[in-house]
Order: structure tokens, then C-alpha cells, then sequence
């Protein structure tokens, strides 16, 4: 297996056996169940609530339900490859056009704004990180990252550096924590300016933002 895939194999089986509810217990663990993370980009002046949005992996609506939550106003949108999931977002998030597209087929719905929350970077290799940034960069305005601090307590069972597993009874998923300085480079070389946003949750997780735009951020 190629180090460019092992990622993507291991994320595509892992989420294939995962429970439903699971993913709940995980956020409140990280303390992301609040929506804390999308308070942070309202607070930065980063989202508004009038821009589209474009969720990157939308999972079992967490982001969507804190976004409608608190009255965003613009289009909401949402990737979801996974069936399972999917299938469960068209149930609870009607009004919400959603998308069975991976981030690597290059063909992505437009948005203001792309949302890759909650280390949804991580199920990527560093060469597809950098490959999904330059296929956003023609399809949003602006991506946010988020990402638990290199370093920092996460839910991963053994890490060996930026490669870390997530152990559980019904599978391994394999992912790979790029640090600041390679998601920096990967936004230059894609056409975006950059600046990431530490921040704790509500479990006193150490996390990051990264906020990326193809205009100058301040």
C-alpha cells in the first residue's frame, strides 16, 4: 500500500464500520460538541453570517446544526462520501443540498466559504492536503482548517509524531497532522493568504484554526 492512499483506505473502511452515534460521543469527548469552533470563526470575523458555506465532510450534521443554530443566513452546502452518513443527513438536514463527492475528484459546488473542520484534513496524506487546497482554491473564497495542536491531547490511541491511529472496537483509521508551517505552504503554493487562531474547547483541548483566503486577511 502506497503512502499516497493508506489514508484514504484507512478513513473509507474505519467510517464504513463506525456506528452512528459514535462520532457524537467523540465530539463531546473533544469538547466540539457546543459548536465552539464555529463560535470562533463568527468571533474572528473570518465567517459571516450572510456568506455561503461549503461543509467539507459534513459527517452526522454537527457544523450543520451549529451553523443553522445560530441563524446563518447564507447557503448552506455539504460533501458527504460516506452513505451511511449521508443517507442520515438527508433525513435531518432536508433543506441542505448535499453532495456524494470525495475532495480529490476536483469537481466541487462553489461557496464563499469552505468549512474542513474537526481534522477532517488529517484523513489525507500531505500530498493530497496540498492537492484539495488547490482544487478549493477555484472553487471558495475562503477555507478554515481545524486541526487539534501538534502535540496536543487528541483522541488518537498512539501517534509517532504527525502519524497518529484512532484504536476502536470496530476499526483503525490511520491520519496524518500536518503542523502550521506545511499547511502555510500548502495555502501559498494553492493562491491563499494566511493566519491561524489557537483555541481551546470545552474539555480544554488545545486546537487550531487556520484560516485561509485568496484576499489578504488581516
Amino acid at each position: 500500500m502506497s503512502s499516497y492512499n493508506k489514508y484514504q483506505e484507512s478513513s473509507a473502511r474505519f467510517y464504513a464500520a463506525l456506528p452512528l452515534g459514535t462520532l457524537d460521543t467523540f465530539a463531546r469527548l473533544s469538547g466540539l460538541e457546543t459548536g465552539i469552533d464555529v463560535d470562533c470563526l463568527y468571533r474572528e470575523g473570518f465567517l459571516h453570517k450572510e456568506e455561503s458555506v461549503l461543509e467539507l465532510g459534513a459527517g452526522y450534521g454537527r457544523v450543520l446544526h451549529a451553523l443553522l443554530e445560530r441563524g446563518h443566513a447564507g447557503k448552506i452546502s455539504a460533501l458527504e462520501r460516506n452513505l451511511q452518513f449521508f443517507r442520515f443527513l438527508q433525513e435531518h438536514y432536508p433543506a441542505v443540498p448535499l453532495y456524494v463527492t470525495d475532495l480529490l475528484s476536483g469537481d466541487l459546488p462553489s461557496a464563499d466559504v469552505g468549512l474542513w473542520m474537526w481534522s477532517g484534513i488529517m484523513e489525507f496524506s500531505p500530498r493530497e492536503q496540498q492537492q484539495v487546497l488547490f482544487q478549493l482554491a477555484s472553487a471558495v473564497h475562503k477555507v478554515a482548517i481545524d486541526t487539534p495542536a501538534v502535540g496536543a491531547v487528541s483522541n488518537a490511541t498512539s501517534t509517532d509524531g504527525q502519524h497518529q491511529e484512532v484504536s476502536t472496537g470496530w476499526g483503525v483509521i490511520q491520519t496524518y497532522l500536518p503542523t502550521s508551517s506545511e499547511i502555510s505552504s500548502f495555502a501559498q503554493l494553492a493562491g491563499f493568504s494566511f493566519r491561524m487562531f489557537p483555541y481551546q474547547t470545552t474539555t480544554q483541548r488545545h486546537r487550531v484554526l487556520y484560516l485561509l483566503s485568496r484576499s489578504p486577511l488581516p
